[in-house]
């Protein structure tokens, strides 16, 4: 029986220590009209002492506005646009300087997209070589469309 509970604990510290570290959206998909801003949250797998990834957000489809820290991304998080030259990549570190030196499995990072033209846009996390993508559809707002059609219209009527 002891060799059993020494077995299994082996194993449980191994398994631990092999966890990837995976983080996720909110959302798998984010549908946006133009000039409409919405907030997702990025949330990780497991427990990290340090939680750095980056993002990319370059594109003419939609943009990052901004990234601030839920309270699990740890005492001293951080979100850096165009980190060390990086242009529109964003810097995202969690980091818990005071014991017990972790932070927390969770919710981790509230983002805010803004639609700027039509299109589909993928936004991707990147943690240590995992990936996990968000896909952004901006469409133009029904306004937008009705002032489209009706200017249409009108060219067709003075053919």
């Amino acid at each position: 029986m002891k060799k059993l509970m020494i077995l299994l604990l082996v194993l449980g510290i191994a398994s631990v220590s092999n966890a990837a570290y995976v983080l996720t959206w909110s959302a798998d998909t984010l549908t946006l009209n133009i000039d409409e801003t919405k907030v997702v949250t990025i949330s990780s797998s497991t427990a990290d002492p340090y939680g750095v990834w980056a993002m990319n957000d370059v594109s003419t489809v939609a943009e990052v506005t901004a990234v601030s820290a839920l309270a699990n991304a740890g005492g001293n998080a951080a979100a850096t646009k165009d980190y060390m030259g990086y242009t529109g990549w964003w810097y995202l570190e969690a980091m818990d300087v005071s014991e017990p030196f972790t932070t927390a499995a969770g919710a981790q990072w509230s983002v805010s997209i803004k639609g700027l033209a039509e299109g589909t846009y993928n936004l991707s996390t990147d943690a240590y070589g995992t990936d996990d993508v968000l896909a952004v559809t901006v469409v133009p707002e029904p306004m937008t469309l009705v002032l489209l059609g009706l200017g249409g219209l009108f060219l067709r009527r003075r053919k």
